[in-house]
Protein backbone atom coordinates (compact mmCIF):
# COMPACT_ATOMS: atom_id res chain seq x y z
CA UNK A 1 0.00 0.00 0.00
CA UNK A 2 1.84 3.25 -0.53
CA UNK A 3 2.16 6.41 1.36
CA UNK A 4 -0.61 8.24 -0.56
CA UNK A 5 -3.23 5.42 0.27
CA UNK A 6 -2.21 5.27 3.89
CA UNK A 7 -2.54 9.04 4.47
CA UNK A 8 -5.79 8.96 2.99
CA UNK A 9 -7.26 6.24 4.57
CA UNK A 10 -6.12 7.60 7.81
CA UNK A 11 -7.10 11.25 6.82
CA UNK A 12 -10.69 9.55 6.78
CA UNK A 13 -10.60 7.66 10.05
CA UNK A 14 -9.58 10.72 11.79
CA UNK A 15 -12.36 12.77 10.35
CA UNK A 16 -15.00 10.35 11.45
CA UNK A 17 -13.03 9.74 15.02
CA UNK A 18 -13.19 13.55 15.20
CA UNK A 19 -16.72 13.81 14.60
CA UNK A 20 -17.96 10.77 16.90
CA UNK A 21 -15.70 12.47 19.94
CA UNK A 22 -17.37 15.89 19.64
CA UNK A 23 -20.64 14.02 19.97
CA UNK A 24 -19.98 11.80 22.18
CA UNK A 25 -18.01 13.88 24.56
CA UNK A 26 -21.03 15.62 25.72
CA UNK A 27 -23.41 12.91 26.71
CA UNK A 28 -20.78 10.22 28.03
CA UNK A 29 -17.27 11.71 28.18
CA UNK A 30 -15.83 7.91 29.41
CA UNK A 31 -17.49 5.59 27.22
CA UNK A 32 -16.39 7.88 24.25
CA UNK A 33 -12.94 8.38 25.25
CA UNK A 34 -12.56 4.59 25.92
CA UNK A 35 -13.88 3.87 22.73
CA UNK A 36 -11.80 6.24 20.33
CA UNK A 37 -8.91 4.69 22.52
CA UNK A 38 -9.72 1.58 21.74
CA UNK A 39 -10.41 1.91 17.77
CA UNK A 40 -6.96 3.97 17.88
CA UNK A 41 -4.77 1.18 19.83
CA UNK A 42 -6.20 -1.10 17.49
CA UNK A 43 -5.44 0.44 13.86
CA UNK A 44 -1.96 1.51 15.59
CA UNK A 45 -1.56 -2.57 16.32
CA UNK A 46 -2.10 -3.58 13.08
CA UNK A 47 -0.29 -0.83 11.64
CA UNK A 48 2.85 -2.38 13.62
CA UNK A 49 2.46 -5.74 12.53
CA UNK A 50 5.46 -7.69 14.25
CA UNK A 51 6.84 -5.07 15.52
CA UNK A 52 3.63 -4.16 17.94
CA UNK A 53 6.02 -6.20 21.12
CA UNK A 54 7.01 -2.52 21.02
CA UNK A 55 4.37 -1.48 23.10
CA UNK A 56 4.86 -3.32 25.82
CA UNK A 57 8.01 -0.91 26.93
CA UNK A 58 6.17 1.95 25.31
CA UNK A 59 3.17 2.13 27.30
CA UNK A 60 5.27 0.84 30.34
CA UNK A 61 6.77 4.24 30.18
CA UNK A 62 3.95 6.03 30.37
CA UNK A 63 2.49 4.74 33.25
CA UNK A 64 -0.58 6.08 33.87
CA UNK A 65 -4.05 4.68 34.71
CA UNK A 66 -6.72 5.95 32.22
CA UNK A 67 -10.15 6.78 33.77
CA UNK A 68 -12.81 4.69 31.17
CA UNK A 69 -14.16 1.90 32.19
CA UNK A 70 -12.49 -0.63 34.59
CA UNK A 71 -9.72 2.03 34.52
CA UNK A 72 -7.04 0.08 33.16
CA UNK A 73 -3.14 1.30 33.67
CA UNK A 74 -1.13 1.23 30.41
CA UNK A 75 0.77 -1.49 31.27
CA UNK A 76 -2.24 -3.59 31.49
CA UNK A 77 -3.47 -2.74 27.94
CA UNK A 78 0.03 -3.20 26.75
CA UNK A 79 -0.19 -6.60 28.00
CA UNK A 80 -3.65 -7.49 26.56
CA UNK A 81 -2.42 -6.22 23.13
CA UNK A 82 0.86 -8.64 23.10
CA UNK A 83 -0.98 -11.73 24.49
CA UNK A 84 -3.38 -11.08 21.68
CA UNK A 85 -1.32 -9.88 19.01
CA UNK A 86 1.50 -11.69 19.13
CA UNK A 87 0.09 -14.99 20.81
CA UNK A 88 -1.83 -15.12 17.50
CA UNK A 89 1.13 -14.59 15.25
CA UNK A 90 3.86 -16.81 16.73
CA UNK A 91 0.76 -19.90 16.43
CA UNK A 92 0.38 -18.38 12.73
CA UNK A 93 4.18 -18.19 11.89
CA UNK A 94 4.16 -14.65 11.28
CA UNK A 95 6.46 -14.86 14.51
CA UNK A 96 9.27 -16.78 14.90
CA UNK A 97 10.17 -18.26 18.59
CA UNK A 98 11.65 -20.92 20.17
CA UNK A 99 10.29 -22.78 23.25
CA UNK A 100 12.85 -22.75 25.83
CA UNK A 101 12.75 -23.26 29.73
CA UNK A 102 15.81 -21.47 31.88
CA UNK A 103 15.77 -20.12 35.05
CA UNK A 104 13.80 -17.66 35.07
CA UNK A 105 11.10 -19.03 33.17
CA UNK A 106 10.98 -21.83 36.82
CA UNK A 107 11.00 -18.84 38.77
CA UNK A 108 8.25 -17.49 37.50
CA UNK A 109 6.40 -20.84 37.84
CA UNK A 110 7.22 -20.73 41.55
CA UNK A 111 5.47 -17.49 41.81
CA UNK A 112 2.66 -18.45 40.05
CA UNK A 113 1.94 -21.90 42.54
CA UNK A 114 2.26 -19.46 45.22
CA UNK A 115 -0.52 -17.21 43.63
CA UNK A 116 -2.14 -20.41 42.53
CA UNK A 117 -2.33 -21.76 46.37
CA UNK A 118 -3.86 -18.73 47.97
CA UNK A 119 -6.58 -18.40 45.27
CA UNK A 120 -7.15 -22.32 45.90
CA UNK A 121 -7.30 -21.79 49.86
CA UNK A 122 -9.32 -18.39 49.30
CA UNK A 123 -10.69 -18.12 46.39
CA UNK A 124 -11.93 -14.46 44.65
CA UNK A 125 -13.97 -13.76 41.57
CA UNK A 126 -16.67 -12.54 40.70
CA UNK A 127 -19.72 -12.64 42.70
CA UNK A 128 -21.42 -14.89 40.71
CA UNK A 129 -19.49 -17.67 42.21
CA UNK A 130 -20.98 -16.62 45.54
CA UNK A 131 -17.14 -16.53 46.74
CA UNK A 132 -16.62 -15.06 50.16
CA UNK A 133 -13.70 -12.82 49.06
CA UNK A 134 -13.80 -10.57 46.72
CA UNK A 135 -11.07 -8.59 44.14
CA UNK A 136 -10.27 -11.22 41.44
CA UNK A 137 -8.45 -7.66 39.43
CA UNK A 138 -5.33 -8.68 41.01
CA UNK A 139 -5.27 -12.18 39.97
CA UNK A 140 -6.56 -11.02 36.71
CA UNK A 141 -3.08 -8.47 36.30
CA UNK A 142 -0.77 -11.33 37.73
CA UNK A 143 -2.12 -13.86 34.93
CA UNK A 144 -2.03 -10.94 32.18
CA UNK A 145 1.76 -10.35 33.54
CA UNK A 146 2.92 -14.27 33.67
CA UNK A 147 1.32 -15.21 30.20
CA UNK A 148 3.38 -11.70 28.67
CA UNK A 149 6.49 -12.69 29.90
CA UNK A 150 6.42 -16.23 28.24
CA UNK A 151 5.48 -14.84 25.14
CA UNK A 152 7.82 -11.99 25.05
CA UNK A 153 10.84 -14.87 26.43
CA UNK A 154 9.85 -17.09 23.69
CA UNK A 155 9.93 -14.44 20.55
CA UNK A 156 12.71 -13.80 18.41
CA UNK A 157 13.32 -10.26 16.96
CA UNK A 158 15.68 -8.05 14.34
CA UNK A 159 18.17 -7.41 16.64
CA UNK A 160 17.71 -3.06 15.10
CA UNK A 161 14.28 -3.72 16.68
CA UNK A 162 15.76 -3.78 20.58
CA UNK A 163 17.63 -0.25 19.43
CA UNK A 164 13.81 0.75 18.86
CA UNK A 165 12.55 -0.26 22.04
CA UNK A 166 15.09 2.14 23.72
CA UNK A 167 13.35 4.82 21.93
CA UNK A 168 9.69 4.44 22.45
CA UNK A 169 10.77 3.91 26.32
CA UNK A 170 12.28 6.74 26.53
CA UNK A 171 9.75 8.31 23.83
CA UNK A 172 7.49 6.97 26.30
CA UNK A 173 8.56 8.55 29.33
CA UNK A 174 8.63 11.94 27.87
CA UNK A 175 4.65 11.55 27.50
CA UNK A 176 4.81 10.37 31.01
CA UNK A 177 6.17 13.63 32.20
CA UNK A 178 4.51 15.64 29.74
CA UNK A 179 1.08 14.22 30.72
CA UNK A 180 1.63 14.91 34.56
CA UNK A 181 2.78 18.53 33.69
CA UNK A 182 -0.86 18.72 32.19
CA UNK A 183 -2.59 17.00 34.69
CA UNK A 184 -0.88 19.12 37.44
CA UNK A 185 -2.19 22.41 35.54
CA UNK A 186 -5.31 21.76 34.10
CA UNK A 187 -6.69 19.12 37.21
CA UNK A 188 -9.84 18.97 34.91
CA UNK A 189 -8.23 17.19 32.12
CA UNK A 190 -5.51 15.02 34.35
CA UNK A 191 -8.42 13.38 35.75
CA UNK A 192 -8.56 11.44 32.80
CA UNK A 193 -5.72 9.48 33.26
CA UNK A 194 -4.50 10.06 36.99
CA UNK A 195 -1.88 12.46 36.62
CA UNK A 196 -0.81 15.52 37.84
CA UNK A 197 -2.10 14.87 41.85
CA UNK A 198 -0.77 16.84 44.43
CA UNK A 199 -1.19 16.24 48.06
CA UNK A 200 -1.74 19.12 49.04
CA UNK A 201 -1.06 23.10 48.28
CA UNK A 202 3.27 23.57 47.89
CA UNK A 203 4.25 26.73 48.74
CA UNK A 204 7.31 28.25 50.17
CA UNK A 205 5.21 29.75 52.81
CA UNK A 206 2.88 26.74 54.37
CA UNK A 207 0.50 27.49 56.63
CA UNK A 208 1.71 25.03 58.95
CA UNK A 209 5.51 24.58 58.60
CA UNK A 210 5.35 20.96 59.41
CA UNK A 211 3.03 19.92 56.85
CA UNK A 212 5.83 20.12 53.89
CA UNK A 213 2.72 19.81 50.72
CA UNK A 214 3.76 16.66 48.43
CA UNK A 215 3.80 17.12 44.43
CA UNK A 216 2.97 13.64 42.97
CA UNK A 217 3.39 14.92 39.38
CA UNK A 218 7.57 15.49 40.15
CA UNK A 219 7.65 11.98 40.96
CA UNK A 220 8.71 9.91 37.86
CA UNK A 221 11.08 12.64 36.75
CA UNK A 222 13.72 12.24 38.82
CA UNK A 223 14.52 8.65 37.68
CA UNK A 224 13.63 8.42 34.44
CA UNK A 225 16.36 11.51 34.00
CA UNK A 226 18.56 9.33 35.88
CA UNK A 227 18.33 6.04 33.80
CA UNK A 228 18.38 7.81 30.31
CA UNK A 229 21.36 9.77 31.34
CA UNK A 230 23.18 6.48 33.09
CA UNK A 231 21.65 4.79 29.82
CA UNK A 232 24.01 6.58 27.51
CA UNK A 233 27.02 8.37 29.58
CA UNK A 234 28.86 7.97 33.00
CA UNK A 235 26.57 10.62 35.06
CA UNK A 236 29.44 11.68 36.84
CA UNK A 237 31.16 12.82 33.43
CA UNK A 238 27.68 14.14 32.36
CA UNK A 239 28.46 16.87 35.00
CA UNK A 240 30.84 18.03 32.94
CA UNK A 241 29.06 17.94 29.82
CA UNK A 242 26.99 21.01 28.52
CA UNK A 243 24.05 19.32 27.50
CA UNK A 244 24.21 16.52 30.34
CA UNK A 245 24.62 18.58 33.38
CA UNK A 246 21.16 20.11 33.06
CA UNK A 247 19.25 16.64 32.96
CA UNK A 248 21.42 15.37 35.97
CA UNK A 249 20.47 18.60 37.71
CA UNK A 250 16.71 18.74 37.12
CA UNK A 251 16.60 14.78 37.67
CA UNK A 252 18.03 15.75 41.70
CA UNK A 253 15.75 18.82 41.41
CA UNK A 254 12.74 17.17 40.78
CA UNK A 255 12.86 13.98 42.79
CA UNK A 256 14.00 16.59 45.73
CA UNK A 257 10.58 18.93 45.21
CA UNK A 258 8.46 15.68 44.99
CA UNK A 259 8.71 15.74 48.86
CA UNK A 260 9.28 11.79 48.65
CA UNK A 261 12.32 10.30 50.61
CA UNK A 262 12.02 6.79 48.53
CA UNK A 263 12.09 9.31 44.97
CA UNK A 264 15.00 10.58 46.10
CA UNK A 265 16.59 7.15 47.17
CA UNK A 266 15.34 5.43 43.60
CA UNK A 267 16.93 8.43 41.45
CA UNK A 268 20.48 8.10 43.66
CA UNK A 269 20.22 4.59 43.42
CA UNK A 270 20.13 4.49 39.72
CA UNK A 271 22.70 6.99 39.31
CA UNK A 272 25.01 4.80 41.97
CA UNK A 273 24.09 1.89 39.56
CA UNK A 274 24.69 3.75 36.17
CA UNK A 275 28.25 5.03 37.77
CA UNK A 276 29.01 1.47 38.73
CA UNK A 277 28.59 0.12 35.38
CA UNK A 278 30.07 3.06 33.39
CA UNK A 279 33.12 3.68 35.49
CA UNK A 280 33.72 1.11 37.99
CA UNK A 281 34.12 1.03 41.59
CA UNK A 282 36.67 4.10 41.24
CA UNK A 283 34.13 6.03 39.96
CA UNK A 284 31.74 5.34 42.52
CA UNK A 285 33.44 6.28 45.54
CA UNK A 286 34.19 9.69 43.69
CA UNK A 287 30.75 10.15 43.32
CA UNK A 288 29.56 9.44 46.98
CA UNK A 289 32.34 11.71 48.00
CA UNK A 290 31.13 14.25 45.78
CA UNK A 291 27.67 13.47 47.30
CA UNK A 292 28.55 13.94 50.69
CA UNK A 293 29.92 17.60 49.32
CA UNK A 294 27.23 18.31 47.65
CA UNK A 295 24.67 17.47 50.88
CA UNK A 296 26.70 19.58 53.01
CA UNK A 297 26.19 22.51 50.59
CA UNK A 298 22.53 22.43 50.91
CA UNK A 299 22.85 22.00 54.59
CA UNK A 300 24.89 25.15 54.60
CA UNK A 301 22.65 27.07 52.76
CA UNK A 302 19.61 25.82 54.22
CA UNK A 303 20.83 27.58 57.44
CA UNK A 304 21.28 30.80 55.30
CA UNK A 305 18.15 30.60 53.84
CA UNK A 306 15.74 27.80 53.98
CA UNK A 307 14.95 25.46 50.82
CA UNK A 308 11.11 24.94 50.33
CA UNK A 309 9.71 22.59 53.11
CA UNK A 310 8.75 19.73 50.11
CA UNK A 311 12.77 19.30 49.39
CA UNK A 312 13.36 19.50 53.00
CA UNK A 313 10.84 16.73 53.48
CA UNK A 314 12.68 14.91 50.71
CA UNK A 315 16.56 15.09 52.47
CA UNK A 316 15.23 14.60 56.19
CA UNK A 317 16.68 10.98 56.07
CA UNK A 318 19.78 12.49 55.24
CA UNK A 319 22.12 14.31 58.25
CA UNK A 320 21.80 17.83 57.67
CA UNK A 321 20.11 21.16 58.89
CA UNK A 322 16.57 20.30 58.13
CA UNK A 323 13.52 21.97 59.76
CA UNK A 324 12.85 19.97 63.07
CA UNK A 325 9.13 20.50 62.41
CA UNK A 326 9.94 18.88 58.97
CA UNK A 327 12.16 16.24 60.35
CA UNK A 328 9.48 15.15 63.24
CA UNK A 329 6.27 15.10 60.74
CA UNK A 330 8.96 12.66 58.66
CA UNK A 331 9.48 10.73 61.09
CA UNK A 332 5.91 10.31 62.86
CA UNK A 333 5.35 9.06 59.32
CA UNK A 334 7.69 6.29 59.36
CA UNK A 335 7.16 5.83 62.84
CA UNK A 336 3.21 5.00 62.35
CA UNK A 337 4.58 2.56 59.63
CA UNK A 338 6.66 0.63 61.78
CA UNK A 339 3.81 0.17 64.26
CA UNK A 340 1.67 -0.53 61.50
CA UNK A 341 3.96 -3.51 60.38
CA UNK A 342 4.53 -4.80 64.23
CA UNK A 343 0.46 -4.64 64.64
CA UNK A 344 0.47 -6.93 61.02
CA UNK A 345 3.09 -9.44 61.75
CA UNK A 346 2.66 -10.18 65.72
CA UNK A 347 -0.73 -10.54 65.67
CA UNK A 348 -3.33 -13.00 64.22
CA UNK A 349 -5.52 -10.07 63.71
CA UNK A 350 -4.99 -8.84 60.16
CA UNK A 351 -3.24 -12.23 58.59
CA UNK A 352 -5.19 -15.28 58.77
CA UNK A 353 -1.96 -17.63 57.43
CA UNK A 354 1.39 -15.87 57.71
CA UNK A 355 3.13 -18.93 56.11
CA UNK A 356 0.90 -19.52 53.20
CA UNK A 357 -0.33 -15.81 52.77
CA UNK A 358 -4.10 -14.86 52.20
CA UNK A 359 -4.87 -14.34 48.94
CA UNK A 360 -4.25 -10.74 46.49
CA UNK A 361 -8.17 -10.19 47.83
CA UNK A 362 -9.95 -9.48 50.56
CA UNK A 363 -12.38 -11.00 52.74
CA UNK A 364 -16.42 -9.48 52.11
CA UNK A 365 -16.37 -8.98 55.47
CA UNK A 366 -13.37 -6.91 55.55
CA UNK A 367 -14.54 -4.66 52.37
CA UNK A 368 -17.98 -4.19 54.71
CA UNK A 369 -15.13 -3.07 57.64
CA UNK A 370 -13.62 -0.47 55.09
CA UNK A 371 -17.01 0.89 54.04
CA UNK A 372 -18.01 1.56 57.37
CA UNK A 373 -14.75 2.66 58.51
CA UNK A 374 -15.40 5.73 55.03
CA UNK A 375 -18.32 6.96 56.84
CA UNK A 376 -16.53 8.06 60.06
CA UNK A 377 -12.86 9.06 58.79
CA UNK A 378 -12.30 11.17 61.85
CA UNK A 379 -13.02 8.82 64.86
CA UNK A 380 -10.19 5.57 66.23
CA UNK A 381 -11.08 1.81 64.76
CA UNK A 382 -11.18 -1.20 66.88
CA UNK A 383 -7.17 -1.84 67.12
CA UNK A 384 -6.45 0.91 68.14
CA UNK A 385 -5.07 2.84 65.53
CA UNK A 386 -6.83 5.81 63.85
CA UNK A 387 -9.20 5.22 61.02
CA UNK A 388 -7.00 6.00 58.52
CA UNK A 389 -4.28 3.35 59.71
CA UNK A 390 -6.90 0.98 60.25
CA UNK A 391 -8.38 1.13 56.42
CA UNK A 392 -4.76 0.38 55.62
CA UNK A 393 -4.59 -2.65 57.54
CA UNK A 394 -7.70 -4.23 56.23
CA UNK A 395 -6.89 -3.64 52.87
CA UNK A 396 -2.85 -4.32 52.82
CA UNK A 397 -1.81 -1.25 51.59
CA UNK A 398 0.99 -1.47 53.97
CA UNK A 399 4.09 0.53 52.00
CA UNK A 400 6.29 -2.56 52.86
CA UNK A 401 7.55 -4.85 49.89
CA UNK A 402 8.09 -7.54 52.28
CA UNK A 403 4.97 -7.11 54.38
CA UNK A 404 2.83 -7.15 51.72
CA UNK A 405 4.16 -10.26 50.49
CA UNK A 406 3.71 -11.99 53.73
CA UNK A 407 0.01 -10.84 53.42
CA UNK A 408 -0.15 -12.24 50.03
CA UNK A 409 1.66 -15.02 49.97
CA UNK A 410 3.51 -15.60 52.80
CA UNK A 411 6.47 -16.29 54.02
CA UNK A 412 6.73 -19.00 51.63
CA UNK A 413 6.20 -16.24 48.87
CA UNK A 414 8.04 -13.68 50.44
CA UNK A 415 11.54 -16.22 49.96
CA UNK A 416 10.88 -16.90 46.24
CA UNK A 417 9.59 -13.53 45.71
CA UNK A 418 12.85 -12.18 47.05
CA UNK A 419 15.39 -14.86 45.51
CA UNK A 420 13.62 -14.28 42.21
CA UNK A 421 15.12 -10.79 42.47
CA UNK A 422 18.23 -11.92 43.23
CA UNK A 423 18.45 -14.10 40.45
CA UNK A 424 17.13 -11.18 37.79
CA UNK A 425 19.93 -9.09 39.17
CA UNK A 426 22.60 -12.25 38.26
CA UNK A 427 20.57 -12.34 34.66
CA UNK A 428 20.66 -8.63 34.24
CA UNK A 429 23.85 -8.25 34.89
CA UNK A 430 25.34 -10.74 32.50
CA UNK A 431 23.43 -9.17 29.53
CA UNK A 432 25.03 -5.94 30.92
CA UNK A 433 28.49 -7.08 30.81
CA UNK A 434 28.04 -8.82 27.72
CA UNK A 435 27.34 -5.76 25.62
CA UNK A 436 29.69 -3.85 27.70
CA UNK A 437 31.65 -1.13 25.15
CA UNK A 438 29.50 -2.40 22.68
CA UNK A 439 26.66 -0.32 20.76
CA UNK A 440 23.98 -2.40 22.23
CA UNK A 441 25.53 -1.24 25.91
CA UNK A 442 22.87 1.27 26.40
CA UNK A 443 19.72 -0.75 25.36
CA UNK A 444 21.40 -3.53 27.98
CA UNK A 445 21.42 -0.46 30.33
CA UNK A 446 18.01 1.01 30.04
CA UNK A 447 16.33 -2.03 31.12
CA UNK A 448 18.70 -3.28 33.58
CA UNK A 449 19.63 -0.44 35.83
CA UNK A 450 15.92 -0.93 37.51
CA UNK A 451 16.29 -4.58 38.08
CA UNK A 452 19.62 -4.11 39.63
CA UNK A 453 18.80 -1.57 42.45
CA UNK A 454 14.87 -3.08 42.91
CA UNK A 455 15.61 -5.77 45.39
CA UNK A 456 17.53 -2.99 47.76
CA UNK A 457 14.21 -0.77 47.25
CA UNK A 458 12.13 -3.36 47.59
CA UNK A 459 13.33 -5.05 51.01
CA UNK A 460 14.26 -1.63 52.79
CA UNK A 461 12.57 0.83 50.83
CA UNK A 462 9.15 1.17 49.70
CA UNK A 463 7.39 -1.93 47.78
CA UNK A 464 3.81 -3.77 47.42
CA UNK A 465 3.19 -7.19 46.38
CA UNK A 466 1.02 -7.22 43.58
CA UNK A 467 3.04 -4.02 41.98
CA UNK A 468 6.39 -5.48 42.60
CA UNK A 469 4.95 -9.11 41.20
CA UNK A 470 4.28 -7.65 38.07
CA UNK A 471 7.71 -5.57 37.45
CA UNK A 472 9.69 -9.10 38.61
CA UNK A 473 7.70 -10.31 35.41
CA UNK A 474 8.05 -7.80 33.33
CA UNK A 475 11.98 -7.82 34.35
CA UNK A 476 12.18 -10.86 33.04
CA UNK A 477 10.51 -11.08 30.12
CA UNK A 478 13.17 -7.81 29.26
CA UNK A 479 16.27 -9.83 30.31
CA UNK A 480 14.88 -12.82 28.04
CA UNK A 481 14.58 -10.42 25.35
CA UNK A 482 17.80 -9.36 25.50
CA UNK A 483 19.32 -13.08 25.78
CA UNK A 484 17.71 -14.49 22.87
CA UNK A 485 17.70 -11.81 20.48
CA UNK A 486 21.23 -9.84 21.15
CA UNK A 487 23.76 -10.59 18.45
CA UNK A 488 26.39 -11.04 20.98
CA UNK A 489 27.83 -13.73 22.08
CA UNK A 490 26.32 -15.59 25.31
CA UNK A 491 27.73 -14.45 28.06
CA UNK A 492 29.99 -17.38 29.08
CA UNK A 493 28.24 -17.86 32.45
CA UNK A 494 24.71 -17.75 31.00
CA UNK A 495 22.39 -20.74 32.03
CA UNK A 496 20.39 -22.46 29.86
Amino acid sequence: MNLTLRLGIFTVIAIFGAVYLGIGITSDQESTVGTVLGIGALIVCLALGRKVWLVLPFFMSIHLTLAIPGRPATIELAEIIVIAFIGIQMFAGRIPWKLKITELEVWAFFLLMCIVQVYIRNPVGMNILGSGNVGGRPYFMFALAFVTMVIIGFIRVPPSELKTALKVSIFGGLIHMAMNVVGYMVPSVGRFYGAGQIESTYSNEVADASRAGRLDFLSGFGSNLALWVSSFINPVKACFKVLWLPLVIFAFLSAGASGYRNVIVSTGLTFLVGIFYRGGMRWLFLSLGVAVLVLCGLAAVNTVKPLPPNVQRSLSWLPGTWSKDIKLDAQRSSDWRFEMWEEVLLTDDWISNKFLGDGLGFTAKELEYQQQISLNPGGMGLSGFDLHRETILVNGDYHSGPVSAIRTSGYLGLLILFFAQLRLVVHAHRQIMRAKNTEWWPVTLIFGIPIIWAPIFFLFVFGGFQQDVVLLLMGMAFVRLLENNLPLPPHPKQRS
